[in-house]
């Protein structure tokens, strides 16, 4: 029935829905069941559980939210960043990163500095989840400001760094610029975030900016650097790479 309902389930479903989240067997299939439910309904049923629920149950309730991106259920969620359970604060973070309100992004902002070793790591991903919708959305300054957090997060796993370099490059107001200080960086994250970012960035000043830092770099890391700029296509590096053949 629960997945009968996915398919045709209109408000009129999301009571009998709603009344089986806290059921230990049905509450994943009726969370199933209201998801794709295109009603407000829905949304207020999945907030409401919030307070009720514990453990897994509000965990997939919390994913459900998610999913549904629903902008209102930021502000109850945000409050579950704290949580003893971490499985809880964990899935807070991820489904606020999925929602990606500037709501979204000031809680997962005020969160990051206090989260435990164990949650970082599910924290960075919901603040880069959120920062990546951010961008998209036209938004880049609070993108920025999350990119960088990260990045200078002194603990976060190397991958989260990373990204956090790839995205704060991309979304820089001078990219070339921003790109060249990082090759220069005597942190390898630093650079391999560059790196990552210069394949996706357009335009001859971002070539310019691999030719010109390439001088100061160890020869490894000129290789990375030559191998990108193939990648790129951009003819305006073949002096440059011409005289490195000799």
């Amino acid at each position: 029935a629960c997945r009968q309902l996915s398919v045709i389930g209109t408000a009129e479903a999301v009571p009998a829905l709603a009344a089986l989240l806290g059921d230990e067997k049905l509450s994943h299939m009726a969370r199933y069941g209201l998801e794709p439910i295109p009603s407000p309904a829905v949304d207020a049923a999945l907030r409401e559980a919030l307070d009720k629920l514990q453990g897994r149950l509000l965990v997939g309730v919390i994913v459900s939210l998610g999913v549904r991106q629903d902008a209102r259920a930021v502000e109850p969620i945000a409050k579950l960043l704290t949580n003893t359970d971490s499985d809880v604060a964990q899935a807070a973070a991820r489904t606020l990163g999925a929602i990606a309100t500037p709501e979204a992004a000031k809680a997962l902002q005020g969160a990051l500095p206090n989260v435990s070793a164990a949650s970082q790591l599910a924290f960075c991903e919901g603040a880069l989840r959120c920062a990546e919708a951010l961008a998209a959305k036209g938004d880049q300054q609070r993108a920025l400001a999350l990119y960088n957090q990260m990045r200078a997060l002194p603990l976060a796993p190397q991958q989260v760094r990373t990204a956090a370099v790839r995205g704060a490059i991309l979304n820089a107001k001078d990219s070339a610029k921003s790109l060249q200080e990082a090759l220069a960086s005597s942190d390898y994250v630093q650079f391999a975030g560059a790196i990552r970012a210069a394949q996706e960035l357009r335009g001859a000043a971002v070539t310019k900016a691999l030719v010109a830092g390439m001088a100061a770099l160890s020869d490894d890391h000129k290789i990375v650097v030559m191998q990108t700029i193939g990648k790129r296509g951009d003819a305006s590096a073949v002096p440059a790479l011409s005289a490195a053949t000799k």
